[in-house]
């Protein structure tokens, strides 16, 4: 059982779970184009007047990156968060109108879970013998009748983004991006895998997994704060988005319920592959919208301020279920990957057939944690299930 952190407000004047009043601020802090709606044509004014952590002197001049969403100010990243949460929404009234913020809800963030993805044995080009390549989870409970999207991961002077990898990380050559930007997935171009097979290892941050498959997800630009040697510093294991502005990766889009993903259970954060040891630790935030569904409108925002992860949070992945045909008895973590074939059944090809016979004879005499091939229930399996397999063939 996994304990849930509790919820910690980022910024009292706006980031409050109840308010007697919705906050609101003025169309012309975020649409730039003055056409009533805030979209993707906005956030290129917005963050061409943005200056990280400058204090905002006359809060009532109000334009595009001029504004103090968040009411502290200064120009931080809870302003950005702000800004990326309220895309697709509508002024009230075009020209001289308000936006009105969203509210917040409770942070349904369940923890952090770790995987080993792969113990390297110095077979891949740049990545040595002993390396060790993680791969890092946010785990969310769902929302009734809502769909929760990732927005981001973020961090600033009172809950720092950072990592800690005193032997310093692997980043590929080829994984694109340069010395400003922190590495993600997204610059990964899968195309070249199949080349450098060890690009596939290369550690970076990512606000959506692009290389699983999801109808409701389309490649998001992510924004993040550039930052001179930003890339060295990751690659050498010590960075922290420690200071007064913060920083973040946000994903933003004009059509922002296909531009972020759907966060369903476990959502990936990062890659990381560890040189030397096994020393890996670090922190992050996360901001996410909340969508009821059948709606095509944000309506909530979810803020997890940063919650440490290390190895103690490292899990084996896989399903748990005894009565599923791919259960391992391995897994500490149940990733929701479960398959339940037909009886018999045990290479779920959609067949019962000889391959599946030879699967049952080769577990004949487990007596612990047997699964599909337990036909009759009782725990083992013994000549009892192999008539049972027999029945299921001759039906």
């Amino acid at each position: 059982m996994r304990i849930s952190p509790l919820f910690v407000a980022l910024c009292v004047y706006v980031f409050s779970t109840s308010s007697a009043e919705a906050q609101t601020v003025p169309c012309s802090c975020m649409d730039g184009s003055s056409d009533g709606l805030v979209s993707n044509t906005d956030f290129l004014p917005f963050v061409m007047n943005w200056t990280w952590g400058d204090s905002i002197l006359v809060p009532e001049e109000m334009g595009p990156g001029l504004c103090d969403p968040d009411g502290d100010g200064t120009s931080n990243v809870h302003d950005i968060i702000l800004f990326t949460s309220q895309q697709q929404q509508y002024c009230d009234g075009a020209l001289g109108g308000v936006l009105t913020l969203l509210d917040t809800v409770e942070s349904t963030f369940q923890g952090w879970v770790l995987e080993l993805v792969l113990a390297h044995d110095g077979m891949y080009t740049g990545i040595p013998d002993g390396a060790k390549t993680y791969r890092l989870y946010a785990d969310f409970e769902a929302i009734p009748d809502a769909d929760l999207y990732m927005m981001g991961l973020w961090g600033d002077a009172d809950s720092p983004w950072y990592l800690d990898a005193p032997g310093g990380l692997y980043v590929s050559a080829f994984a694109g991006g340069d010395e400003s930007s922190l590495p993600k997935q997204y610059d990964i171009n899968t195309m070249f895998l199949s080349i450098f097979p060890e690009l596939e290892y290369s550690s970076f941050w990512t606000t959506a997994d692009m290389w699983s498959d999801s109808p409701e997800f389309g490649t998001p630009y992510s924004f993040e704060r550039m930052e001179e040697g930003q890339r060295w510093a990751f690659q050498s294991g010590a960075w922290s988005s420690e200071d007064d502005g913060g920083s973040c990766m946000l994903s933003v889009g004009g059509s922002v319920w296909h531009d972020r993903m759907v966060v369903n259970g476990l959502h990936l954060v990062g890659q990381f592959t560890v040189l030397e040891g096994e020393a890996f630790s670090g922190q992050a935030g996360l901001a996410l919208c909340v969508r009821p569904e059948g709606e095509n409108v944000f309506t909530q925002l979810m803020v997890v301020p940063g919650v440490p992860y290390s190895l103690m949070d490292l899990e084996v992945l896989g399903c748990m279920d005894l009565e599923a045909s791919n259960y391992d008895a391995l897994a500490s973590f149940d990733n929701g990957s479960c398959e339940y074939c037909a009886v018999g059944d045990g290479d779920c090809d959609g067949l019962v057939a000889v391959a599946d016979l030879l699967e049952l004879l080769g577990m004949f005499g487990c007596t612990m944690n047997c699964g599909w091939a337990d036909l009759d229930g009782d725990g083992s399996v013994g000549a009892s299930d192999i008539i049972a397999w027999l029945a299921v063939v001759q039906g």
